[in-house]
């Protein structure tokens, strides 16, 4: 209090929370023993079928059984949020609520993007749909992520939240890039805001308009947030940060996102809080993708981020622009830059330079190189956060020597809309060369340490060959479309201006094929498709193509109809009765209940009942579903909607009564006879439920009672 000031807590060894009037702070700055000043964040603000087809993750989480298949599975991922969520059978035995209430519902539709499991709608699964989630009150998941590095296995964080318009690189921020610093292995992935239709940043076009904070740190990323036709959303928060670099650092799926509310319902929002669970769902896909194809080892996050932005599809202006980013994510590319070990992890001190050689294939129409490093944590008092400044050079086979891209950040609208150029790039940790039509052979690419106080700095190379084949990327092979439910088709393809594309399909396994149109703009990435209700089966292939080139699906998919209206209409002790309406040419139905994680198979039927009689009783509550089949052509539906078995009983009157003992006393007989005598009863049933071996008793005089 001498001082000028009241002290109220420890952030971290070298940063104190004081209580200090205005008037006072520019001579606390001035004392020898401070080395900055800044004030606290802005209070933490909400940020609001994700397209799973739109980030490619359905390539890497394949429908069909010789597909890949990482899901997410054994990552965690730590998600800030409003509270509590749930609950809601599609995080099934993989939720952990370390938060002790809730506030609202925003949370749950996060959640749902992130690792949603499709268990209630089978179209609703998130991206990581195998990932565990660990739910946070705003920002603890940050908080405790030095710990739950260890005790609960987080690698991704995930917070849909904002702190304020352009709040630049403050402590927050500072303490973002030490986090990631201190754990190799962990990523924050955040939302860049939802101020894109505002001046706050003051300039106009919603630029400088990044709403944090923790988002604006180096070494974390800010999501932006596109349409499914990956079209910027005009509320997207655009960069740069405040100190000019590029923000958002890649954009995904934001707009009228189906996922989970509270209760086992849905619904669609809209915002950056959409995109960032996207990316951060992806991540943890990629992050299991990566342990599974390099000995069960962790990456590490700067690798990650870093095949990430270079293998996102280009959007906007060629190369990085401060509305996109780097682009749209796509987790098959970024896949096969990890898989194909089309990188380089290495370290470099101040004024060294280190040459890395790769060959060019033939045909390859564009090389992509990126250089990036999470750096270290710089100071909110510096104009400019970048402390440890790496260049990168590329040179051709040709000989020519290639700067990265670097933009334009000066603060008018003319400016942050001007594609990027080449040059040297001394504000980003990140920087990017791309070469197009290039000649196949020799590559050098060179890696500088022009200024690393804080070293030796550690930093990830990747490259990516990118040639003219195209890639069917939805459907790919096991799907279940439904007639008269429309598709958005998807593939990928370089170049814009290479003619149209042709898109077909075929009924029969590839022996015939029908045009759905050979007129799709050669910049378009998507067809929307309507299956005609004539499509009855399993042997559906669909094929794109351009030119020379085409692809297919990799595998057979479904266009068949869905079972409708399954219903328990008896459930009595330790059996259910289910129905359902009958699907058009179903030969025989599979069912479903909800197990530990996921709805599992637990019987077939030729018909539209069945009776569940084992792992069921009338206190619990249950889950079932229904998808119908074909076998004259391996037709397999979409799983129906899950139906809630709630604790009761269900139509359990099943008494029986003797309507009349028909013998003996139809007709005379002599009392004192020693032949057998027929008894014949008539019984009624009156309940709702098949009754057999029904006791009968009956009693001779005085004799004991007999039971049959």
């Amino acid at each position: 209090q001498q001082a000028g000031f009241t002290f109220l807590s420890w952030k971290d060894a070298h940063t104190a929370k004081v209580n200090l009037p205005e008037t006072a702070i520019e001579q606390i700055a001035k004392q020898p023993w401070v080395k900055y000043v800044h004030v606290p964040s802005a209070p933490t603000v909400l940020e609001n079928l994700t397209e799973r087809s739109n980030h490619r993750v359905n390539t890497i989480d394949a429908a069909y059984s010789t597909g890949l298949h990482y899901d997410g599975t054994g990552v965690s991922v730590a998600i800030g949020d409003d509270g509590e969520v749930g609950p809601h059978i599609d995080y099934q035995g993989r939720l952990f609520n370390h938060s002790s209430g809730s506030s609202g519902s925003h949370g749950d539709h996060v959640v749902g993007i992130v690792g949603g499991g499709g268990n209630f709608d089978p179209v609703a699964s998130g991206n990581a749909r195998g990932s565990d989630l660990h739910i946070y009150d705003n920002y603890d998941n940050l908080d405790d992520a030095p710990v739950d590095y260890n005790t609960q296995g987080v690698r991704i964080t995930s917070n849909s939240l904002g702190q304020g318009c352009n709040s630049g690189y403050n402590g927050d921020a500072r303490d973002a890039d030490l986090l990631i610093n201190s754990k190799v292995s962990l990523m924050s992935v955040h939302s860049a805001g939802n101020s894109g239709g505002t001046t706050c940043g003051g300039v106009p076009q919603g630029f400088f308009t990044i709403t944090g904070g923790y988002k604006a740190g180096k070494n974390v990323m800010a999501v932006g947030n596109v349409t499914n036709s990956d079209v910027i959303a005009p509320s997207s928060s655009r960069g740069p940060s405040e100190d000019g670099r590029i923000k958002p650092e890649i954009v995904a799926v934001g707009t009228d996102v189906y996922s989970t509310q509270p209760d086992n319902t849905y619904a669609e929002f809209t915002g950056t809080s959409m995109s960032c669970p996207g990316v951060a769902g992806t991540l943890a896909s990629l992050w299991q993708a990566y342990r599974e194809t390099h000995s069960g080892a962790d990456p590490w996050s700067a690798l990650m981020k870093a095949a990430v932005m270079n293998t996102a599809d280009d959007l906007g202006n060629r190369g990085p622009d401060f509305i996109y980013g780097y682009g749209r994510i796509n987790a098959r590319r970024a896949y096969r830059t990890i898989a194909n070990n089309q990188f380089f992890l290495d370290s470099i001190n101040a004024f060294d330079a280190k040459d890395f050689f790769i060959n060019i294939p033939t045909g390859t129409r564009q090389l992509r190189v990126m250089l990036y490093w999470n750096d270290y944590q710089g100071s909110p008092a510096s104009s400019v956060a970048l402390v440890n400044n790496l260049n990168l050079y590329v040179q051709e086979p040709s000989g020519n020597v290639i700067d990265p891209w670097i933009l334009n950040n000066t603060p008018t609208v003319a400016a942050l809309n001007t594609p990027a150029v080449r040059g040297v790039d001394n504000i980003n940790n990140v920087e990017q060369v791309t070469l197009d039509s290039v000649f196949s052979g020799p590559c050098i690419i060179t890696v500088e340490g022009l200024n690393v106080p804080q070293g030796p700095q550690k930093f990830a190379l990747v490259y990516e060959f990118i040639n003219d084949q195209l890639t069917l990327t939805y459907p790919q092979g096991g799907e279940a479309f439904v007639h008269g439910v429309q598709e958005r088709i998807r593939w990928d393809a370089f170049a814009n201006n290479a003619g149209t594309f042709t898109l077909e399909y075929s009924p029969d396994a590839g022996t015939t094929w029908n045009t759905i149109s050979n007129s799709i703009p050669g910049n378009r990435r998507y067809f929307d498709w309507t299956p005609p209700s004539i499509l009855n089966t399993g042997r559906m292939m669909m094929r794109i193509s351009r030119g020379t080139f085409f692809d297919e699906t990799d595998s057979l998919f479904t266009v068949f109809g869905v079972p409708k209206n399954v219903t328990v209409d008896t459930a009595c002790g330790t059996s259910f009765h289910l129905t359902w309406d009958n699907v058009s040419l179903a030969t025989d139905y599979k069912i479903y209940m909800l197990g530990a994680k996921y709805m599992e198979e637990i019987g077939t039927s030729t018909t539209n009942e069945f009776w569940v009689n084992t792992g069921v009783n009338t206190t619990g509550t249950y889950y079932f579903a229904v998808s119908a089949h074909r076998n004259t052509n391996g037709a397999n539906s979409l799983r129906s909607l899950a139906y809630e078995k709630l604790p009761g009983l269900v139509n359990c009157v099943h008494n029986a009564f003797n309507m009349q003992t028909i013998l003996p006393f139809d007709r005379a007989y002599n009392c004192a006879t020693t032949a057998p005598v027929t008894i014949k009863m008539k019984i009624k049933n009156i309940g709702f439920k098949d009754l057999d071996n029904l006791p009968v008793f009956y009693q001779v005089n005085a004799n004991p009672v007999v039971s049959e």
